[in-house]
């Protein structure tokens, strides 16, 4: 059970307005004390599963109140302990225990202002993350040559490929334009700085493409695309539930590091049709990978706060997923052309 201390800063006119939610929403522990200022602090312990709810009224409630502010921090651990809340027998099997009128689906996962945070963590074109691309694609292409699985999975380890991705699924579902703009040029440019590197390292070394770590990344296939969707779904999943990612890191680079050093290091050695087969399957994995994550956003009740932010999210998300699915189409098609081909 992960536990969150909930600070909400408030004017003192305000604090009556403050304690009838928490009456409504919890019966969790909760302190406060007034400042000299005039305003008042108020802490709440409570499950991190479940919170979204009560971060939603208690911002409605104090939406145009000068100097609210509302804080969440997560809390290792409490003495004396938090016992399992038991289920109500008057209340539905699926009440969550955090308050009594959420959702199923969001009782299941941290709050979207958490999910805010984390996506918002690892969004950005630093130098960081594009010298840590670069590296990563060089391990992976010495990987490919040497034709050592061992240091093709050390290369996905370090890539931070799973954020910006993430990101984009994100910001779609709750219509954050600017996020997936910002999410989208993270994205690109760490592609572009594997792919280089690969096509320089493809330039300057012989390649073989008969090789068996080459060659399986030459064509799309639907073992490709449906491990694409079940990365992208449990990343989402992973992130939902504020459980560290690493694993979950490495299998979206699974989906797109290797085929994209493989089709920079088949470009920069001149075989074209192949080098093309490789970055085929990459836009398939992208989109596979994109097209889950929304989904799974979706499935776990990620909404905007607002109504108008709903309707931008709506059009946004038809907007993605119909590009996306109409990708995933498209290479379905050329898979099964050419198994009837062959």
């Amino acid at each position: 059970m992960a536990l969150r201390l909930l600070k909400v800063l408030v004017p003192s006119e305000g604090e009556d307005r403050v304690f009838s939610i928490l009456e409504e929403y919890t019966d969790a522990p909760r302190w406060w004390h007034r400042e000299e200022d005039a305003s008042t602090e108020i802490q709440v312990l409570l499950q991190a599963e479940g919170a979204e709810p009560l971060l939603d009224e208690l911002e409605r409630a104090l939406e145009g109140m000068e100097g609210f502010r509302i804080i969440l921090l997560p809390v290792q651990a409490t003495v004396p302990r938090i016992a399992e809340p038991e289920p109500d027998p008057k209340e539905p099997e699926h009440r969550p225990a955090v308050g009594k009128r959420e959702e199923n689906r969001t009782s299941q996962r941290i709050s979207r202002e958490e999910l805010y945070t984390t996506v918002s963590e690892s969004v950005g074109t630093t130098r960081f993350y594009l010298v840590l691309t670069g590296l990563s694609s060089i391990v992976a292409c010495a990987g490919l040559l040497m034709e050592d699985t061992a240091v093709i999975i050390g290369a996905m380890v370090i890539a931070p490929l799973l954020g910006p991705n993430m990101a984009i699924s994100f910001a779609t579902t709750v219509g954050d334009v600017e996020m997936g703009r910002t999410a989208f040029r993270t994205s690109a440019a760490g592609a572009a700085v594997a792919f280089g590197v690969a096509v320089l390292l493809g330039l300057a070394l012989t390649v073989d493409p008969s090789g068996a770590e080459i060659a399986s990344r030459t064509t799309v296939g639907f073992g490709h695309m449906a491990l694409a969707l079940a990365a992208g779904a449990a990343a989402v999943l992973s992130l939902t539930r504020g459980v560290a990612a690493g694993l979950v890191g490495v299998m979206v680079a699974v989906a797109l590091l290797p085929p994209l050093a493989a089709a920079g290091l088949l470009i920069g050695d001149g075989r074209w049709e192949l080098g093309i087969g490789a970055l085929l399957l990459t836009v398939a994995n992208l989109a596979c990978i994109n097209l889950a994550g929304i989904g799974t956003f979706l499935a776990q009740g990620v909404r905007p706060l607002s109504w108008w932010e709903g309707e931008r999210a709506k059009r946004a998300t038809f907007f993605a997923v119909a590009v996306w699915a109409l990708v995933v189409i498209a290479l379905l098609v050329i898979i099964w052309v050419e198994l009837q081909a062959g």
